[in-house]
């Protein structure tokens, strides 16, 4: 048996009878009474939940997803897993999880955690205590109410005006019920104070007459070396007292939203899905360049009609399809197609043999979202609505 398989069977051991594993390394930080608290509150969650505190993680690429991974598969217990991966010392650390067999998702549970027991440097106060009240947040009913209060209201306080930063509601407003995917956004409010009504542009049918799907095998090979250079880059680089700790909880937040868009895609991931963990990674690398620089990090919205082009213009463009009217934003190359005439090389995927643009795919969140083009938290959406 090697080193990793002698661990896997030690860890196993101790999550089948009391559902906690901590690493002789990480015992000091986690008090008995935690350990004691820890253990009856993973037990009271009605969904199988393990939690797994082991900070050296070579035999497991370094990733915790990893390690929870092969428990699973050696061991062939579904639930709920919880492991902390650690940057720089164990008071710095971001909780991911990873679930098979159920629908339980502990965003909100880990987020209001988080926003109890982490200070303005990004630093824990408390490992023992923070894990307790993520594991009692799992079964909390007051959980909706307190994410709201603790986690989205502050989020909402403290995100630019613009609609492109952190705790927009993607899904709410004026992004219901508008068919297409297409809404009247702010812009459009100081366009029609304008004297002159802007340029409205539609869109061609030919940019839906034909199939021309995105190569999901590249973008997802993208995606996945994007997210291993990310994934270094957090590990290797210790938060100074000049880093800016939002900007690199945001960076830690896409990484770990990439690396479940691909994990859960398997061997059959789609092309929506590729774009969008391609769209995660490239947002992640911007918050953690935006740390290490100290600055707060703002999400830039991509191109509407094709997120994988380059950014889009500073004024929004007026775009018709179908009788409905939004200003988006869009890439320097579309528009130019879109006033000469031509169809832009917009993405678009094959449902049930009819030609769509993404936004009308169905496929969340990236549909109502339009990968972060019409504002909102992007991380927060993908958890919400898968």
């Amino acid at each position: 048996m090697d080193v990793s398989e002698d661990l896997l069977a030690q860890i196993w051991a101790s999550l089948e009878e009391t559902g906690v594993w901590v690493a002789p390394e990480a015992a000091a930080e986690v008090s008995a009474e935690e350990l004691a608290e820890l253990e009856s509150a993973v037990a009271e969650v009605p969904t199988p939940t393990y939690v797994v505190v082991q900070p050296d993680l070579d035999d497991f690429a370094g990733e915790p997803a990893e390690l929870l991974t092969q428990l699973h598969d050696r061991y062939d217990a579904d639930g709920l897993y919880l492991a902390p991966q650690f940057y720089g010392g164990l008071d710095r650390l971001n909780l991911t999880d990873r679930a098979w067999g159920t629908e339980v998702d502990p965003w909100q549970a880990l987020a209001v955690a988080r926003a109890r027991h982490t200070d303005d440097d990004g630093r824990v106060d408390d490992l023992g205590a923070y894990l307790v009240e993520a594991a009692e947040l799992l079964t909390d009913d007051a959980l909706p109410q307190a994410y709201e209060d603790e986690v989205a209201s502050r989020s909402s306080t403290s995100t630019p005006s613009s609609g492109d930063g952190r705790g927009d509601d993607p899904v709410g407003g004026t992004l219901v019920g508008v068919a297409l995917g297409l809404v009247v956004v702010a812009a459009v409010v100081g366009a029609l104070r304008r004297r002159r009504r802007p340029r409205a542009f539609a869109l061609p049918s030919s940019v839906v007459a034909q199939v021309r799907e995105a190569q999901a095998d590249r973008l997802e090979q993208e995606a996945r070396s994007g997210l291993l250079v990310l994934g270094d880059a957090i590990r290797t680089h210790d938060l100074d007292p000049g880093d800016d700790s939002q900007a690199w909880q945001a960076a830690l937040d896409h990484y770990d939203a990439a690396a479940r868009v691909l994990d859960t895609g398997g061997s059959d991931l789609g092309v929506l899905d590729a774009v969008g963990a391609v769209v995660l990674v490239r947002r992640g690398r911007a918050a953690l360049d935006a740390a290490t620089a100290g600055k707060p990090y703002r999400p830039v919205a991509g191109c509407y009609l094709n997120p994988l082009h380059a950014p889009p213009t500073r004024k929004r463009t007026r775009l018709v399809q179908d009788g409905h009217t939004g200003d988006v934003p869009l890439c320097p190359d579309c528009r130019a197609d879109l006033k000469a005439g031509r169809a832009p090389d917009a993405l678009r995927v094959d449902r049930g043999g009819k030609a769509v643009l993404y936004v009308d795919s169905g496929v969340e969140p990236w549909a109502s979202t339009a990968y972060g083009a019409l504002g909102g938290d992007l991380v927060g959406a993908l958890h919400r609505l898968r």
